[in-house]
């Protein structure tokens, strides 16, 4: 899906280099910092039984504390709202 989108991006022409690689990095550093927010070790009761592999234990620890990653979630949901925005007013002329 991912691959389809940036061919359809690069095809159709309105590619920018600067604001693809800013959105790409921006998008890198909001993903990464979110998963950073779950750090925090879990209680034996919040953790999963033994064997736990490094996903299951993320999964874990965002159900055990989903409002760690408000912060990133809040810039997520403004960089949505405003990209509906802008399509629908700029790209479908409404």
């Amino acid at each position: 899906m991912v691959l389809l989108l940036l061919g359809l991006l690069f095809a159709s022409g309105a590619t920018e280099y600067i604001s693809f690689v800013t959105g790409l990095l921006v998008g890198m550093v909001l993903i990464q910092t979110y998963f950073h927010s779950f750090s925090k070790p879990l209680t034996p009761e919040e953790s999963p039984e033994e064997p736990v592999s490094p996903i299951k234990m993320m999964s874990y620890a965002i159900e055990a504390n989903p409002g760690r990653a408000w912060k990133q979630l809040v810039i997520m949901t403004i960089i949505f709202i405003w990209a509906l925005y802008m399509l629908l007013t700029l790209g479908f002329g409404l």
